[in-house]
């Protein structure tokens, strides 16, 4: 049997505990972010990327007569390899295997390297030599562009000037409101290559770099780069300050 009267006592102490505890808001209000001080600059720089190599194309047109592509392939690179030194990393980017109306088996490969301009002097003539029935080689074409690595170099060093005028920009702001405290707070680059020249402005570079014997000269093939770069540097106020 319950004692009624204590169960009630009880109940009323409860309830005062219940109402002596803080009360937890239904939902949190966020906190403001704090205000930043922030100057926007642009930089830019630009260099030039110079190279004196090419990208170039050998094309081989050639009749199988005994179905032997691995032993021509090997014929093809060795005849390459000599004429530019073993050095040299020739890639086969093209190979094509047809049937010609005579029932003849032929194949068209196309095979690329990156040489020195020194190397195409004389090159077609040597291509020309090499060529007998059955297997032609010709000069598929030469592309006077800087080299992935030559772009990538570039790039590092326009970076590393553009970071050195970042903090001396930096320097000078601080210098200039020395009750901030300013730092980098963001740092966006972008840039790339000023455009190509046209072909035909580019073949007749080309041809003003030949002789009279039809002989490559050497030619250095510049291009622009050209990089700029978003900063923000930022500072909290002090409050004692304003």
């Amino acid at each position: 049997m319950f004692d009624r009267p204590r169960l009630l006592l009880a109940a009323a102490a409860t309830a005062g505990l219940l109402s002596t505890a803080p009360m937890t808001p239904a939902s949190a209000q966020p906190v403001p972010p704090p205000v930043v001080d922030e100057v926007m600059l642009s930089l830019s720089a630009e260099a030039w990327v110079t190279t004196r190599t090419a990208e170039v194309t050998i094309g081989v047109d050639a009749v199988l007569t005994d179905g032997d592509i691995a032993g021509l392939r090997a014929e093809v690179l060795g005849t390459l390899a000599g004429l530019t030194g073993t050095d040299t990393d020739w890639r086969i980017t093209r190979f094509d295997r047809s049937m010609d109306s005579s029932g003849l088996e032929r194949l068209r490969v196309a095979a690329q390297a990156r040489l020195p301009d020194t190397a195409l002097d004389g090159l077609a003539e040597a291509l020309d030599g090499h060529s007998r029935a059955g297997l032609q080689y010709a000069l598929g074409g030469a592309a006077f562009s800087p080299s992935l690595a030559e772009r990538e170099a570039a790039r590092a060093e326009l970076r590393a000037s553009l970071y050195a005028d970042i903090a001396a920009e930096l320097a000078r702001l601080n210098a200039a409101f020395p009750d901030r405290t300013y730092r980098v707070g963001r740092i966006d680059f972008t840039g790339g290559f000023m455009p190509a020249p046209p072909p035909m402005m580019r073949a007749e570079a080309m041809a003003l770099a030949s002789d009279a014997a039809g002989r490559t000269a050497p030619v250095a093939v510049a291009d622009r780069m050209r990089m700029t770069v978003g900063v923000v540097f930022s500072a909290f106020p002090d409050p004692a300050g304003e």
